[in-house]
């Protein structure tokens, strides 16, 4: 296409494009300068884009938050000035936005549960007592590692939503987040800082929340001492093994030893029932080869069988006294124990014998009791019979002189009305 200049371009009737703003120059380049060149004359048109204007904040009335406001315990809430409170009336700061969280995490790539976890209000001393008591029910201390406990404290949330749910107001929390929140409840526990965090709520359920947590960190400490033990048992049977092993290979090194100065693991407290079962076979094969090494030795010594035939006898006979020995301390054993069981049931039965003793002491004399208040009673009724009897014969011969006495009066009046 060929170029046209801006003489063809009038004669033709078309407007040339309009020329950028050039500044100034200065008067040894105006000549070049107000010329335009063919490429700038061909260059398209500039737009100037539309100006942008900054939104519109909404600036919420009042002032900044001081540093001891943000600096406030997960504990206590931040309107800790009254006392008074509920779980209706804690819960009012806890409707957050479900739908600004869920977005959130999918713009940033946040999961979910870390989102909710953050932007969750804090904790209320009664949603602290609620969680304590969920866990009481779950329990998932007695859990074993690994996924039970994960699942342990996934049961914890679903217990503590469920029970809020039931009371009215909904708590609806992570495991995470309950299980870390039990962390800084037992902390704060043991430096005897339940009662200043908690704040609100009934002295009952106060007192129930610091009688639970003591129940727990008893269980705590006495699992955990239990688990020392177990480990301080483990470490000595390693430690035994270990001492047990460098003999037996000094002793391979060496050349014979006796086994018996040597340090037999089987008697361990944790050995296996393999090592006992080696410890037997060990001395079952060292009785039969002294008993093969006394048999060599007493047939060589003698000529005869008389004399070959005595020492194994005296040894089978005393092998049998041994075994009568024990069965017989054995018997005995049991005996004794027997004897102390039937001597402690008969101490209970005298005990059961003189209770029973003093309640029918008891009871005869209570017995004794009510027959004198019984006799009482009956003198009582006999003599008010009496009294009412002569009372009531008092009475008819009173009204018997009235009517007699009444009569006479008649009489005479009418004699003196006949007069």
């Amino acid at each position: 296409m060929p170029i046209q200049t801006c003489k063809q371009r009038r004669a033709a009737g078309v407007a040339s494009p309009p020329t950028p703003h050039t500044p100034p120059t200065s008067p040894r380049n105006r000549r070049t300068a107000t010329k335009p060149t063919m490429e700038a004359s061909l260059d398209p048109p500039v737009i100037t884009p539309p100006a942008r204007h900054s939104p519109d904040w909404d600036i919420p009335s009042g002032g900044f938050p001081t540093p001891d406001e943000e600096r406030l315990s997960p504990f206590v809430p931040s309107d800790s000035g009254s006392r008074e409170s509920s779980p209706e009336a804690e819960a009012e700061g806890m409707s957050g936005s479900e739908d600004d969280d869920e977005q959130l995490s999918s713009d940033r790539g946040v999961p979910t549960t870390a989102v909710s976890n953050a932007r969750s209000p804090r904790w209320l001393p009664w949603q602290d007592r609620a969680l304590v008591q969920s866990i009481d029910v779950v329990r998932p201390f007695e859990a074993d590692r690994g996924d039970d406990t994960a699942q342990a404290w996934q049961r914890v949330a679903v217990e503590l939503f469920t029970a809020t749910t039931a009371n009215g107001t909904a708590v609806n929390r992570t495991s995470e987040a309950c299980r870390g929140r039990f962390r800084l409840i037992l902390k704060a526990h043991r430096k005897q800082q339940t009662r200043a965090k908690q704040l609100t709520g009934a002295v009952e359920d106060v007192d129930e929340h610091v009688k639970l947590l003591d129940d727990i960190v008893d269980f705590l400490d006495g699992q955990q001492t239990s688990k020392v033990k177990k480990t301080s048992a483990a470490r000595t049977k390693a430690a035994v093994e270990d001492v047990g092993g460098k003999e037996m290979r000094d002793a391979a090194m060496r050349g014979l030893v006796r086994g018996s100065g040597l340090t037999d693991v089987a008697k361990l407290e944790g050995s296996t029932i393999r090592e006992k079962q080696g410890q037997r076979r060990a001395l079952k094969r060292r009785h039969a080869a002294d008993d093969d090494s006394d048999k060599e030795n007493n047939s060589a010594g003698s000529g005869n069988d008389c004399d070959r035939s005595v020492a194994p006898k005296r040894r089978r006979r005393n092998q049998l006294m041994e075994m009568l020995d024990n069965r017989v301390e054995h018997d005995t054993k049991l005996l004794k124990d027997a004897q102390a069981v039937d001597e402690r049931r008969h101490k209970q039965n005298l005990k059961y014998q003189e209770k029973s003793l003093a309640l029918q002491e008891k009871v005869a004399g209570g017995m004794d009791m009510l027959a004198r208040a019984q006799a009482q009673m009956l003198d009582m009724q006999r003599r008010n019979a009496e009294d009412e009897i002569q009372r009531r014969q008092e009475e008819t011969e009173r009204r018997l002189a009235d009517a007699e006495r009444t009569n006479m009066m008649l009489m005479a009046m009418m004699k003196k009305s006949a007069d």
